[in-house]
């Protein structure tokens, strides 16, 4: 079994997500909305989801979408 958490950090809410027909899974969601203000996206397979991390495949996680100024 594994598992794989886009953003531990504090104050991140709000995801939404897609799986594309390619197998990619892209994750928008928001952190502290009321200090940093930030849109972040996550980008990762079901396969590093089951490694738990990487599997060699191209992975990001907290990618900078927007942020309020």
């Amino acid at each position: 079994m594994g598992g794989l958490l886009p953003d531990a950090r504090n104050q991140v809410s709000s995801p939404d997500g897609v799986k594309t027909a390619e197998g990619r899974i892209y994750i928008i969601y928001d952190r502290e909305r009321r200090k940093a203000k930030a849109i972040l996206l996550a980008d990762f397979t079901e396969e590093d989801i089951l490694a738990g991390e990487p599997t060699g495949k191209r992975m990001r996680l907290h990618v900078l979408v927007n942020q309020a100024g």
